[in-house]
């Protein structure tokens, strides 16, 4: 076989009923031929992921937390104490995200 080539073949049975009681198999071969393209130069590493890590000294309900990650990260919270909070995440663009808690507290929000 042609590297350059590949050949895909799938294969369709339908029971047929010809008259009550005597059925016919009916067999439809589906080929499709795919031609491989020219493979091109390899592109620029990726990071090793591009994490931020956000301090809110001052104690508040409301972060709003602008990290410039290009994407909407996931999020964990911790408060000073190094417990982990749940918070209403709201993602106001791909680099900006506001966290809304039950009550204020300062910590770390650590987004990847």
């Amino acid at each position: 076989m042609n590297p350059d080539i590949i050949l895909v073949e799938t294969t369709d049975v339908q029971v047929i009923e010809v008259a009550p009681g005597q059925v016919e198999l009916q067999d439809t071969i589906i080929a499709e031929v795919i031609e491989v393209g020219i493979v091109g130069p390899q592109g620029p590493s990726g990071g090793a992921g591009s994490t931020y890590v956000h301090d809110q000294a001052v104690p508040n309900s409301v972060w709003v937390i602008v990290h410039n990650l290009g994407y909407f990260p996931n999020v964990t919270v911790e408060d000073s104490g190094g417990n982990e909070h749940e918070p209403s995440i709201v993602y106001d663009s791909g680099n900006q995200l506001t966290l809304t808690f039950s009550g204020s507290f300062g910590g770390k929000a650590y987004l990847s």
